[in-house]
């Protein structure tokens, strides 16, 4: 029917039938194959009959040796005997290799479990290894943001430019001290610490403290770390307080202020939502006179007894003082009438000028009285955040 033999014989092993219709039926609907693929297949069919006529001469070979040990058997009963033993010696070197074969297989497996113990070993020394280096170095890469890593048309704004790196860092170490609640006390401790080590005391007193020049991202990176970690872990917010970073950082804020003549810095937003969370209020349980461990519950968070007598003085002190500088913050923004000021006027007093923009004309009404509203500002920019000034002053 037009078909070669290679055809046919390429149809009937690929159907694996031995039905016409069939193999007939799959030479119709298929093209021959290529000659590269009949001859593997030509090659596949003469190893499989050289296997059969190996297999084929080793079974009769087996055949007459099997026929000559009975005919041998049969005529010398001696050598039938001699035999048996043989055969009795055989298959006690037969027992010999079997338990020589179980002991190296007990062995074998006794190898492979103190290779699985010492690889288990290895790994929790790796583990614990991580588990100290890993805070370190994500602490390390956080302080290290500085303002060369920043583009130099926003230095001059807190627009949040750390604010990348800085979320990333802080989300590892929150998910770091979520799983290991051991060690958040020692990352908190060591963000503080370089937190603290970015303010310049100018006394001995520590009541006079600026931000050290040069290190302004990196101090504005590590506060809004801080915040994070102080609104997401409650009971960290204790250990801010008695290190003593709250007077500083309320320092820092007041310097600026004093001189108002400075662009908006990049960490006063987050040293502000830092002052912010540690004023937050405190609830005490009534259950426990003393609690190690905080439970949250509908947005609270509870401490022991102890611990919040030794910071709710320096709670009230800070929210205080945090007050104050909203209220100072609040007579420097564009928009709110600003604190009369008798050094600017003593000029226009004794020399007649008439400079100066506070100076009350005829027709206002005596100096108890705050002057209008004036749209100049002595920022040259309004920072983009500012969530302590209260609403009653706005």
């Amino acid at each position: 029917m037009g078909f070669s033999r290679d055809h046919a014989l390429d149809a009937i092993e690929s159907t694996e039938s031995n039905r016409v219709e069939v193999a007939m039926e799959y030479a119709l609907t298929h093209q021959p194959a290529s000659p590269e693929s009949l001859r593997r297949r030509r090659e596949r069919r003469e190893e499989r009959r050289r296997r059969r006529q190996e297999a084929i001469a080793s079974a009769s070979n087996e055949s007459d040796d099997r026929s000559e040990v009975d005919a041998a058997a049969s005529t010398n009963d001696a050598g039938g005997q001699s035999s048996a033993s043989e055969r009795a010696e055989g298959e006690g070197s037969t027992s010999a290799m079997e338990v020589d074969q179980s002991n190296e297989q007990e062995k074998s497996t006794v190898d492979s479990v103190k290779q699985e113990e010492h690889v288990s070993a290895m790994l929790k020394v790796a583990l614990e290894q991580w588990i100290d280096s890993a805070p370190k170095v994500s602490i390390m890469l956080l302080s290290s943001v500085t303002s060369h890593s920043i583009p130099s048309d926003t230095k001059d704004r807190s627009e949040g430019e750390t604010e990348a790196t800085t979320t990333v860092m802080s989300s590892f170490l929150l998910g770091f001290c979520q799983r290991y609640p051991e060690k958040r006390k020692l990352v908190m401790t060591d963000l503080l610490l370089r937190l603290r080590d970015r303010i310049e005391e100018k006394d001995d007193k520590g009541a006079f403290c600026t931000v050290t020049v040069g290190e302004e991202t990196n101090f504005s990176s590590l506060c809004h770390a801080v915040v994070l970690f102080a609104r997401a872990l409650p009971s960290m917010r204790t250990v801010v307080l008695k290190m003593g970073l709250i007077s500083a950082i309320s320092s820092c804020v007041d310097r600026f202020l004093a001189d108002a003549s400075k662009d908006w810095p990049i960490w006063l937003s987050p040293a502000l939502l830092l002052l912010d969370v540690m004023c937050q209020p405190i609830t005490i349980s009534s259950e426990k006179e003393e609690s190690n461990d905080d439970t949250v519950s509908a947005g609270q968070w509870t401490v022991g007894r102890q611990d919040f007598h030794q910071v709710e003085k320096e709670h009230e002190q800070q929210a205080q003082n945090l007050k104050s500088i909203a209220d100072s913050i609040s007579r420097l923004s564009p928009n709110s009438p600003k604190a009369n000021s008798p050094s600017s006027c003593d000029e226009s007093k004794s020399g007649g000028s008439t400079d100066c923009s506070h100076s009350p004309n005829k027709d206002e009404e005596p100096s108890g009285k705050n002057p209008e509203p004036s749209n100049e500002s002595p920022f040259s920019s309004v920072p983009p955040f500012c969530p302590l000034v209260p609403k009653h002053i706005m």
